[in-house]
């Protein structure tokens, strides 16, 4: 079990996931922080607004979640001229991928 933000969420098979295994999945399985790691995870890298235009949320609610992520170690940002593009680590692209299969939907 991991609780934060106000949510629980519960695992099967105590012991499976380690505890960041666990913080990461919690994160990563809904809401608006999800919807950021999914689109992540399906384009390899994006910037702030891509991320917002995408999930259809202000520029500076993707930074709030960005921020959040980021000091989870669930996302990195690597600055390019005046660009900042998000990418998955690759520990939390591994979990999504294969813990979390069903979450991941193409682009159209």
């Amino acid at each position: 079990m991991e609780g934060r933000g106000g949510r629980t969420t519960y695992f099967e098979n105590n012991g499976t996931y380690s505890m960041d295994e666990m913080r990461i999945l919690s994160r990563l399985h809904s809401g608006t922080a999800g919807e950021i790691c999914r689109f992540l995870a399906r384009r390899n890298g994006a910037t702030r607004t891509e991320i917002a235009r995408w999930i259809g949320i202000a520029p500076s609610s993707v930074s709030w979640h960005l921020s959040r992520l980021n000091s989870g170690g669930i996302v990195v940002s690597e600055k390019c001229g005046r660009k900042t593009t998000y990418c998955l680590t690759s520990g939390a692209l591994t979990l999504l991928c294969t813990c979390l299969p069903d979450k991941m939907y193409p682009i159209e």
